[in-house]
């Protein structure tokens, strides 16, 4: 019996060969792409890319990507992948703009599990917060909101992070 082929396996693979090939023009534009696409995962992949690349120029669209993916939740990025991986890829890309470091630190994605639902955004808001607090110039009045909220967190490990302490 043949195998079905599976899309967002090919997909995947495909970036992997992109990022193997290296750094282009052509690449990039490819990049650029697929993170517009309305799937978590494969937008986590094109944001780890950027980051190995260390392609600034793809920041705005890693931005672009994190509030349509926190816009729709659950529904295109499951566990949160893609929203970790974009903050992830902007803070090693050393992106200066703390608004989205902001709402990845107000980023809470429940998804249904037996018996109720489960926040999966504890990662977002870590690594939001370990960004945030890393910026050489930031109002005080909104990391200090940022980071009174997460210190009250109902995730413990977002609540350690927020208090500098390692879990």
């Amino acid at each position: 019996m043949a195998r079905r082929r599976d899309p967002l396996r090919d997909a995947l693979r495909e970036l992997e060969l992109l990022h193997q090939a290296g750094r282009s023009d052509a690449a990039v534009e490819q990049l650029r792409a697929v993170m517009a696409s309305e799937i978590g995962l494969q937008v986590a992949k094109a944001a780890a890319v950027a980051s190995a690349w260390s392609e600034g120029s793809l920041a705005p669209d890693l931005e672009r990507s994190f509030y349509r993916l926190r816009g729709d939740g659950p529904a295109i990025d499951p566990q949160c992948w893609g929203k970790a991986a974009v903050i992830r890829a902007l803070f090693e890309l050393a992106w200066d703009e703390p608004e989205i470091y902001v709402a990845g630190c107000r980023t809470v994605q429940l998804e249904p599990v037996r018996g109720g639902a489960e926040d999966t955004a504890a990662g977002v808001r870590r690594r939001s917060i370990r960004a945030l607090m890393q910026m050489p110039v930031v109002d005080a009045g909104r990391t200090s909101t940022a980071l009174a909220d997460l210190l009250a967190d109902s995730d413990r490990s977002v609540r350690a992070e927020a208090a500098g302490v390692s879990v």
